[in-house]
């Protein structure tokens, strides 16, 4: 534990910030974060999403688009890699969503299939899992090899579940946009009131939707226990930097990266590029999230612990909250 968080062991369980505690979180968070190796979690994250990127696209596409069509869900990939990412060129990534074809007569080639996508786009999340637990300053407890084969086929199925709760939430929002979109057409009938209205309600939907999936992220994609009010003002801040840094890491990324042209290439490295600067800004309110939990005197702990019962290792849920 820090110097400067030292002071506030001992005291309340619970403990609002003042201006000056404030400063001190913002301080402590930063020298704490550039401390960590940042660029070696951004990397790997990175080479995972080169494994996983097409295959959670494409099972979104596949899942989500029996029930929107795939038109929209491949719409909304569209406007978010243009829109978001900042790709020129979205037409080969797009080529390969729509000649990706697991869908086979086979239907037991067909399951097939979609388990392998599924293990394929999980690398992502558990690699995330275990970047974020690292930010949290948790250590995993080391089980049994038989409680080490469980713990890693549950992180596949937490892994996955995430995925599919992620596109939950931007199918969500997106569906309110659509609708409110719909709605003030019949009620604002200037132009200019409902160009405005509509370009704000597509960035009050951009942080929204980062808010919900960053929440998600710091509340249960690593092994410690956060509480709540601690992952949503994490959630807060890192869904507000995000849109504030997409805006400039995109700018570089259409006017400044080298592959920006580069066709097929060239736009894989812009995603990958992308998920680097992002994921920087991800490990910031990781790193918050620890920071403010000590501070508040809801410090976050790990989620199992080891304990011998019988004579024997075993791993159970930590009680302590």
């Amino acid at each position: 534990m820090s110097k400067g968080l030292q002071s506030i062991k001992g005291k309340s369980k619970r403990k609002r910030l003042g201006w000056l505690e404030t400063w001190q979180l913002t301080k402590t968070t930063f020298v704490e974060y550039f401390s960590e190796s940042t660029f070696r979690h951004a990397a790997a994250l990175a080479y995972y999403a080169i494994f996983s990127l097409i295959p959670m696209l494409y099972l979104g596409v596949y899942f989500f688009g029996r029930i929107l069509g795939n038109e929209t869900v491949q719409s909304l990939v569209f406007n978010f890699l243009s829109g978001h990412v900042g790709m020129q060129d979205v037409s080969g990534i797009m080529e390969i969503l729509q000649s990706y074809d697991v869908e086979k007569r086979n239907p037991v080639m067909e399951i097939v299939g979609i388990v392998t996508l599924l293990f394929s786009s999980s690398a992502f999340v558990v690699s995330l899992h275990k970047s974020i637990s690292d930010f949290l300053d948790i250590e995993p407890v080391k089980a049994p090899v038989k409680r080490m084969i469980l713990r890693t086929v549950l992180s596949r199925l937490l892994a996955i579940g995430f995925i599919g709760i992620l596109g939950f939430i931007v199918i969500l929002v997106y569906m309110t946009q659509t609708v409110l979109i719909s709605m003030s057409q019949d009620v604002i009938s200037n132009p200019t009131l409902s160009f405005l209205f509509n370009n704000g309600l597509a960035h009050a939907a951009s942080i929204a939707t980062n808010f919900l999936i960053f929440t998600m992220m710091f509340k249960y994609i690593h092994d410690g226990k956060v509480r709540w009010r601690a992952a949503m003002y994490g959630a807060m801040i890192t869904a507000l930097l995000v849109y504030l840094g997409q805006v400039l890491i995109k700018y570089y990324l259409t006017n400044f990266f080298f592959a920006a042209d580069g066709g097929v290439v060239g736009s894989i490295f812009v995603i990958l590029a992308w998920i680097f600067y992002t994921s920087q800004i991800l490990f910031l309110g990781a790193k918050f999230v620890k920071v403010y939990s000590e501070m508040a005197g809801i410090p976050v702990v790990p989620r199992y612990k080891l304990i011998v019962k019988n004579g024997e290792e075993e791993v159970v849920e930590n009680k302590k909250e």
